[in-house]
């Protein structure tokens, strides 16, 4: 059976439904414009947190939300007249509130938060030694605070405790005189909330005090504050990573724009060969193919900042952990690429970056032993990582995560705790069927990072980390091609490597080779590729896209996922081809050339809404014919 999933097919599709049209009850929204949360673009349209969100809800209610602008000079004016306007009844709800006992007797708030505010620390980019990993280790900080009675930040101080950081608080009267301090260098950090987001060459290096946001309704609004609560209960079963996604979106601190500074420019062109310690076997992030060829998220990631930067690597590649201690031994190397932390030890002569990646650690067990029991079994364990599960009983050490995981799959061990990335490449690669991947109940995670030797100061630490910050956008594309595709197709070597006494049988049977082998490794590639979609719809939840089947025999299209819903309300598209809907020569084309397709297409949503995806539509070949193509929309 010929095959195509995409996403393409379903973008065009879309365009072809009609909604039906109904009477929408109109409810006026406060609309005090706020950097983030509530804003209107340079040609006047509305934008923002708090709109994105109101939009998303309409589609769970008959509402029609209509947006009362304020927009004086004076932000904290405009957010005062909006709040006298929905308690007299003038508007009918507001976002952005927190909730406060006090103000009970005015509004009704909502039942649940629709996001959540954190105060943070801000360092400049330059400040390469403070980071989101060293902030932890340091004993002492100054910290700028807005506060003009000097009255010390108690939230700060309990973060402090905590973690046994002793901050001596410095006040300013105003945000403008505390950012002076901070780029003048009289403050290590300052506090503000990532509410705000700081243009320029800053970072964030601490979260603390979490605070919700709710909306509210004039007061006695009961029917209104009712159709709220359970519209933004059934988004939030529908999408429970909504939330996070827009505020990834508007309060993150990505600093795409890279530039260096004069002294970073100077290590620049006094270094301009970087050498850099690999330890493989550990695809996705960092391995060899078939061919001898370097390659992972980690080494992708290297070469991007390198053509920021005009930095070139050199990569020393070790396949073992021991070849590794070797390579290190030998010479001093400026970085070590794909470090983690927690769970490994990396020398005190380096300093970590901040982390590009992370990911669970999970249990990966072969189908002879119990998960619920695993106290006295034997265990594959990583040289190099420290974490060895909460039950221990035999434990062997191999050289790289992949002889980790070949030996739970060869039932050389019981089971291996393996990062998560790397236990779905290697389950997918080696398509086995004898081994389970578990989560870890307790949600223990891997960051990855690089490590940078000291003896560069901060100046090399500090071009990595503002590399990586300039990648973050494109960090969601790296880990797609790097973890989806499997690229070695099943064969006749493998079959004899891993099918000895099939082989064996077939040489004895002259006459019934040539069908047994073709039956076989028909069967074998029909596993490959069912295994691959099922890892690409494993990818799909990592990265939140849409998948959609199309069966060329018989010209349909199924819609899967809860991103299908949001593009077309039916589950199927029948004689899509045939039909000649929208979209259909670019399938027409992939299938005929075995060509991959990316475009970036401006797409009707359900609701009437319109928005920006990038479309991949990537052909998955068999020995004989094209059988499918999987694509992702981002």
């Amino acid at each position: 059976m010929r095959k195509v999933i995409t996403t393409l097919i379903c973008c065009f599709v879309l365009l072809l439904n009609t909604i039906p049209i109904q009477a929408k009850e109109k409810i006026k929204v406060a609309f005090p414009i706020q950097p983030g949360l509530t804003e209107l673009t340079q040609d006047g349209e509305f934008t923002g947190y708090t709109y994105d969100y109101l939009k998303e809800l309409e589609r769970f209610t008959n509402f029609e939300f209509e947006f009362v602008v304020y927009d004086k000079e004076d932000v904290n004016d405009n957010i005062v007249e909006a709040m006298d306007d929905v308690a007299k009844g003038k508007v009918d709800i507001m976002g952005g509130m927190v909730y406060s006992e006090s103000m009970t007797d005015t509004y009704d708030y909502t039942a649940t938060n629709y996001g959540t505010s954190n105060m943070v620390l801000y360092v400049t980019s330059d400040k390469a030694e403070l980071n989101e990993t060293s902030i932890y280790s340091a004993k002492e900080l100054t910290a700028g605070v807005v506060s003009t009675k000097k009255v010390e930040n108690k939230n700060l101080t309990e973060f402090g405790e905590t973690n046994g950081i002793k901050f001596k608080q410095v006040f300013y009267s105003n945000i403008e005189d505390m950012i002076k301090g901070l780029q003048a260098g009289k403050i290590d950090a300052m506090v503000g909330t990532d509410l705000f987001i700081l243009s320029g060459n800053y970072r964030i290096i601490a979260k603390f005090f979490p605070r919700s946001f709710y909306f509210v309704t004039t007061k006695g609004k009961t029917s209104l504050i009712s159709k709220l609560n359970s519209a933004m209960m059934d988004l939030n079963k529908e999408q429970p990573n909504f939330m996070s996604e827009l505020h990834e979106e508007y309060f993150s601190m990505k600093n795409v724009e890279f530039n260096l500074t004069e002294l970073e420019e100077k290590f620049v062109k006094d270094n301009p060969v970087i050498d850099v310690a690999v330890l493989g076997g550990r695809a996705p992030y960092q391995s060899k193919d078939n061919n001898g060829k370097l390659n992972g998220i980690t080494i992708e990631l290297l070469d991007n900042i390198g053509k920021l930067s005009g930095l070139k690597f050199h990569y020393d590649y070790a396949e073992t952990y021991d070849e590794y201690q070797e390579l290190l031994a030998k010479k001093t190397y400026l970085i070590q690429a794909g470090v983690t932390y927690p769970y490994s030890d990396w020398s005190q002569d380096y300093s970590l970056s901040k982390s590009f990646l992370e990911a669970n650690m999970s249990l990966v067990i072969n189908d002879k032993v119990s998960s619920s029991d695993l106290k006295g079994k034997k265990q594959a364990s990583i040289k190099g990582l420290q974490y060895n599960g909460e039950f221990q009983g035999e434990i062997e050490y191999y050289e790289s995560t992949l002889e980790a995981f070949k030996a739970v799959m060869n039932q050389d061990a019981d089971y291996a705790y393996i990062n998560s990335y790397i236990a779905e490449f290697y389950n997918s690669y080696f398509q086995s069927n004898d081994i389970s991947i578990l989560p870890q109940e307790k949600n223990h995670k891997q960051n990855i990072c690089f490590s940078i030797h000291k003896s560069t100061g901060t100046t090399l630490l500090s071009i990595i980390n503002k590399g990586i910050d300039a990648s973050s956008y494109k960090m969601q594309d790296i880990i797609f091609r790097n973890a989806t595709y499997v690229k070695d197709n099943t064969s006749f070597s493998d079959y004899v490597k891993n099918n000895p006494e099939q082989f064996l049988l077939t040489i004895t049977i002259i006459l019934g080779l040539s069908v047994f082998f073709r039956y076989y490794m028909n069967k074998k590639n029909s596993k490959k590729i069912l295994r691959e979609y099922e890892r690409f719809q494993q990818i799909s939840d990592l990265s939140k896209d849409c998948f959609i089947e199309y069966n060329v025999k018989s010209d349909c299209l199924t819609l899967s996922g809860g991103g299908a819903k949001l593009i077309y309300p039916e589950s199927t598209y029948e004689q899509y081809i045939e039909k000649k809907a929208i979209g259909y020569e670019q399938v027409e084309r992939c299938i005929q050339t075995h060509k991959g397709i990316v475009v970036e297409e401006y797409v009707s949503f359900v609701d009437g809404s319109r928005h920006w995806l990038k479309i991949i539509l990537q052909p998955i070949l068999d020995g004989n014919v094209t059988q499918r193509h999987q694509q992702k929309a981002a």
